[in-house]
């Protein structure tokens, strides 16, 4: 799911934060010569799809490449596959993205300048949140590299209480 230029998705007990790239935003130098852009402008065009230093984009841990077509549809590329997704509404609904794990995400890149909050986990015990140095998948070669874990206290009235933290 798609919200305030972030991309969210669930996997098994975690909810994984990517940014969406406007690569318009970087230079067509600085592009062609980043090697994580050039693997995924490769894949895009090996399924019939480019990626160009105008798209609108995000990736995952996982290596795919999301280009956004227009406003309402999405593609997916990787692991030699194509999927295509269409928009259904502007809605965000609470079993999709809880208002509580959106106010993780959001205080808590607040509360660490220089790091994002990439993964919200919860298992038997309180939510643990992944924390990295960038989110930028398409440009980025330490995304989604852990540097520090932070165990939540509590969320309450919209306020996040850190219990814990522990560095890698």
């Amino acid at each position: 799911m798609v919200k305030d230029g972030f991309m969210y998705q669930k996997c098994y007990d975690s909810i994984e934060r990517s940014a969406i790239q406007d690569l318009a935003k970087y230079t067509l130098v600085t592009l062609n010569q980043n090697t994580i852009y050039a693997a995924q402008k490769r894949d895009a065009a090996q399924a019939g799809y480019q990626l160009t230093p105008k798209s609108i984009a995000s990736g995952d841990s996982i290596g795919y490449l999301y280009l956004f077509m227009n406003d309402h549809e999405l593609l997916r590329i990787g692991a030699g596959q194509v999927t295509s997704y269409q928009k259904t509404d502007s809605l965000v609904a609470a079993a999709d993205l809880s208002q509580t794990d959106q106010t993780i995400f959001e205080q808590l890149d607040q509360q660490k300048p220089g790091e994002s909050a990439s993964t919200i986990t919860v298992k038997a015990g309180p939510a643990v949140v992944g924390m990295s140095d960038s989110i930028n998948y398409l440009t980025d070669a330490t995304a989604d590299q852990i540097s520090n874990n932070i165990v939540i206290g509590s969320v309450q009235n919209g306020h996040v209480t850190i219990a814990s933290e522990s560095t890698r």
